[in-house]
């Protein structure tokens, strides 16, 4: 048998198994990126980093009581918190629930739970170091959506990285990273909806946002139409 034709059916066989093995020689990091936008989330990343301030962190209301969640559920395992702050729900046991969504205090439970132990090995109210780490690292994974989504929308990989920097630190998400609002957590949550659809991918609950903020039901259905047809093409 000779050299089958550049047409042919052993051809492509062959064609799609030289990519299979290039693709399972590349690591996650580099089929999910490419070199120009692995730059520019090293960039945000750094200048993330450098300037925000932690020392503004958890003075609001607002973020009073999503802290306060996180720590409740860390601690307690429940969500009930002390009464005294704005917009709280009071409970008949004394105590009160945030109103907002419980997706920003699931994640800020996290570090939570490393808070007592950090503090009392470089000292009181140091932890707010490792709390400020979430709201950066959801800055940096919407950039990095962004890029993703602008690739696939056919932007280019130059096109990709400048879409992550369009989304971090040339929009309002960089001034949410030294606070613990759940923008940047829903800005995450409709960019990996909206790439899902792009993509046929079946691993993101377009309901996922409403978890975040009662007000994403208002969107969360075209999401989850927009999964759909992808799905039943």
């Amino acid at each position: 048998i000779g050299h089958p034709r550049p047409g042919s059916i052993i051809a492509g066989v062959k064609d799609k198994r030289a990519r299979r093995q290039e693709r399972r020689r590349r690591s996650p990091w580099e089929t999910c990126t490419s070199r120009p936008l692995r730059a520019v989330l090293i960039v945000v990343a750094l200048v993330l980093a450098a300037t925000v301030d932690e020392r503004l962190f958890g003075l609001i209301s607002d973020e009073q009581q999503m802290h306060c969640t996180a720590v409740s559920m860390a601690e307690l395992g429940e969500i009930g918190i002390a009464r005294g702050q704005l917009f709280m729900v009071h409970r008949p046991a004394g105590d009160a629930v945030s109103p907002y969504g419980m997706g920003n205090s699931l994640l800020l439970a996290v570090p939570a739970l490393f808070a007592e132990r950090w503090e009392r090995s470089f000292g009181g109210g140091s932890s707010q170091t490792l709390f400020v780490l979430v709201p950066l690292a959801l800055v940096l994974a919407g950039a990095w959506i962004a890029g993703l989504l602008a690739r696939e929308l056919g932007a280019g990989e130059k096109g990709a990285a400048v879409a992550a920097l369009a989304a971090s630190l040339a929009s309002p998400l960089w001034a949410y990273t030294g606070s613990a609002y759940s923008e940047p957590f829903q800005a995450v949550a409709f960019a990996g909806t909206r790439l899902a659809t792009r993509t046929g991918s079946a691993l993101v609950v377009a309901g996922g946002p409403v978890v975040l903020r009662e007000g994403a039901i208002l969107v969360a259905p075209s999401g989850a139409l927009g999964i759909a047809s992808v799905a039943g093409a």
